[in-house]
């Protein structure tokens, strides 16, 4: 060994030199470490429990199917969702006019199925949209009641929007569900993909919206969407969506 190099390391200090082999020696065994905690707390994709072709919507109470313009609907969407487990209907109120050919249905849902928990929920419907041409006016928070398995009521927060885009106004609520519980923002689904606890993860996004004719009125409109997303919840929740048993096995 050089003077030079004998004189630097003894300048350095034995505190600096054992300091720094410390260091080295803790980044080598950071990757191993980081790899180890991905294999324990990174959360994995699950199946649906039923797909969403199959929602037992003849057992909703204020609705009925109409096929009014849903199969063109279906087929439009069907490259635009991001995920191959989605379904799009229309309904009327049961005891409502009947629709004549061209007329859409009183109220329409859009139900998405997701489980990748790298997802960074890109689609969501002031989006969504906006891109289409859609003017949003308003985009609040707002309250439904969905019954819970118990036989009572389960308060959810949703998004309401009012939009307006060529040729009518759109009143528009959505939700998302995520590892069973609700929540009304990307933000915090996103928060609760990466949260540790559940073995397995998915989100479900639930959209119902009102395409308003020149009569239609907008709270009417809105209360129409609420009960719908109600009803399609109950059901999501009864016979699709992965339990809490499901989630941690």
């Amino acid at each position: 060994m050089s003077n030079k190099v004998r004189f630097d390391l003894q300048c350095l200090g034995l505190p600096f030199i054992t300091s720094t082999i410390f260091l080295l020696v803790t980044i080598a065994g950071i990757q191993p470490a980081i790899a180890t905690l991905r294999i324990r707390y990174e959360k994995l994709a699950i199946k649906i429990r039923k797909p969403l072709a199959q929602l037992d919507d003849l057992k909703f109470v204020s609705f009925e199917r109409s096929p009014v313009l849903i199969a063109d609907m279906q087929r439009m969407v069907n490259a635009e969702v991001g995920t191959t487990e989605f379904v799009y209907k229309g309904y009327v109120e049961i005891g409502s006019t009947p629709k004549s050919e061209g007329q859409r249905p009183d109220v329409e849902t859009l139900i998405t199925y997701y489980s990748d928990p790298r997802d960074q929920i890109p689609h969501t419907p002031e989006v969504c949209y906006r891109q289409g041409g859609a003017i949003v006016n308003s985009n609040i928070s707002t309250n439904i009641e969905v019954p819970d398995q118990a036989g009572g009521t389960r308060r959810i927060g949703c998004r309401l929007l009012d939009m307006q885009q060529p040729g009518c106004r759109v009143a528009l609520l959505y939700v998302f569900c995520c590892e069973g519980e609700f929540y009304d923002s990307r933000e915090t689904t996103r928060l609760a993909i990466a949260m540790p606890g559940n073995r397995y993860t998915y989100f479900v996004k639930v959209e119902t919206m009102v395409f308003m004719g020149a009569y239609d009125e907008f709270d009417s409109s809105v209360a129409r969407s609420k009960r719908l997303m109600c009803e399609v919840v109950a059901a999501l929740v009864r016979d699709h969506l992965p339990t809490n048993a499901d989630l941690t096995d």
